[in-house]
């Protein structure tokens, strides 16, 4: 089987970093107010120029690629201090990987973030091909997995993910999706995933009852 993962909220957790961070690359534009919590909690998920408007609502486009160069900037320096991989993701992928499964990645970030939380984190090994919203110069979720359709049969692949973009770009391509409830997403937002799980751990389970 093929198993495409996104990123944060999936397999990575990084908003102990990306929300003061976001903060701060904000306070570089003091004519413009800094979001509530709610906002930065929804920013997660979407592509980079969503999340600078959603962040800077009132700002001008050259003003968001200002603060998106700063931020892409900051980031990649403050994960190594920080151990962003959700709790059990590790045991997970190990397992996927010895039973054959073939893992990929398709995350609406940007292509150094990317990056840099699979050589920081040591994912890379694990997966195959995997890609970014900027790697594919797409808009949204879907041409990702237009492209690594490309490469990767349909008929036997999953998405798995933590928000509403996984669910509609599965839905496009007509393959099921499994929640992540652990994410940013609501439960709302997974209604319609072929299974939730709460737990990395799951993922296993789930993935086998679509096997049979």
């Amino acid at each position: 089987m093929t198993i495409i993962f996104d990123l944060d909220g999936t397999l990575v957790d990084s908003a102990a970093i990306v929300f003061p961070l976001f903060r701060e690359v904000i306070r570089h534009f003091p004519n413009h107010p800094q979001p509530d919590d709610e906002t930065l909690r929804k920013t997660f998920g979407n592509p980079d120029t969503v999340i600078w408007e959603m962040l800077l609502p009132s700002a001008s486009q050259e003003e968001r690629e200002e603060a998106f160069a700063l931020y892409e900037e900051i980031v990649q320096k403050r994960f190594g201090s920080h151990d962003i991989l959700i709790p059990g993701v590790r045991e997970v992928l190990d397992e996927l990987f010895a039973q054959g499964h073939t893992l990929t990645i398709a995350s609406n970030c940007g292509l150094d973030y990317l990056n840099s939380v699979l050589d920081t984190f040591d994912l890379r090994r694990y997966v195959t091909a995997p890609l970014c919203l900027e790697s594919v110069a797409g808009t949204k979720k879907a041409d990702i997995l237009r492209q690594h359709f490309t490469r990767f049969a349909k008929q036997n692949a999953v998405m798995v993910g933590d928000r509403h973009t996984d669910i509609e770009a599965a839905d496009e391509f007509g393959i099921p999706t499994i929640g992540c409830r652990f994410g940013f997403g609501t439960q709302e937002e997974l209604a319609g995933a072929a299974s939730v799980i709460r737990h990395p751990s799951e993922l296993l389970e789930a993935v086998a009852r679509l096997q049979q």
